[in-house]
């Protein structure tokens, strides 16, 4: 019996050794920080299973990439929507009413 608990003792020493180590690899503000040292801490195996969905970080060439990419849908959509617009496929002639035309000042 008294070698177990020292098993169990040893797996939450590593456990909290690990979760520190792994938690202050990454800068992160002070309530993500405490949170992810909970949810390490009280799920000892489990808790590393969730970090590894949950708890890293985007990185910033995947942010810029992801703005990149952003940017380029937005511009295809403005160049669709001009192209409908040059071929009164935007909105169709039937509904422009003449005060509509004079608020739209194209």
């Amino acid at each position: 019996m008294g070698s177990v608990i020292w098993i169990i003792i040893l797996i939450l020493l590593l456990n909290t050794t690990a979760a520190i180590i792994t938690v202050f690899k990454e800068k992160r503000d002070i309530a993500a920080t405490w949170a992810w040292l909970l949810v390490l801490n009280l799920l000892p195996m489990v808790g590393f299973v969730i970090y590894l969905f949950a708890g890293k970080k985007i990185s910033k060439e995947k942010i810029f990439d992801l703005q990149t990419q952003e940017r380029t849908g937005i511009s295809q959509l403005v160049a669709l929507q001009k192209e409908l617009w040059n071929e009164k496929e935007l909105m169709p002639s039937d509904l422009l009413t003449d005060e509509s035309q004079v608020l739209i000042c194209v």
